[in-house]
């Protein structure tokens, strides 16, 4: 099999309103608005599609591995939005926000342990 893309999806119950809100996250308005329902952004081969899906709004997960917990956590408060407290040790630290509807975003740095395990992946 081979994978060429891949996007998480964020449903939400107010797609203008998630919009506003992800575009204030990730610093710039969607890539594309392939259909009314859907939202886009691009990062590498993958991106993220927000849905407008009433039903499933709030049950959302999306982790966002990054090079600099400090950058992101001041770039959002640029932005207005707050990023939880750091935890983690040697594998990773993590911090999350959670979006309009109950979504979260969890940003992940990773640990020495991990950039090890990473070398051997690649």
């Amino acid at each position: 099999m081979s994978i060429t893309k891949t996007y998480a999806v964020i449903c939400t119950k107010d797609l203008e309103r998630a919009k506003g809100w992800y575009s204030k996250l990730f610093g710039r308005q969607p890539d594309l608005t392939p259909m009314a329902e859907v939202h886009e952004w691009y990062f590498g081969n993958g991106g993220i599609q927000l849905l407008d899906d009433a039903e499933r709004s709030g049950q959302s997960r999306l982790t966002l591995i990054i090079d600099d917990m400090d950058e992101i956590r001041r770039g959002l408060g640029e932005r207005g939005l707050r990023l939880g407290e750091a935890s983690g040790g040697d594998f990773a630290t993590v911090a999350q926000i959670t979006d309009l509807d109950g979504n979260v975003v969890t940003f992940a740095e990773p640990g020495p342990k991990a950039k090890e395990m990473n070398k051997g992946l690649r």
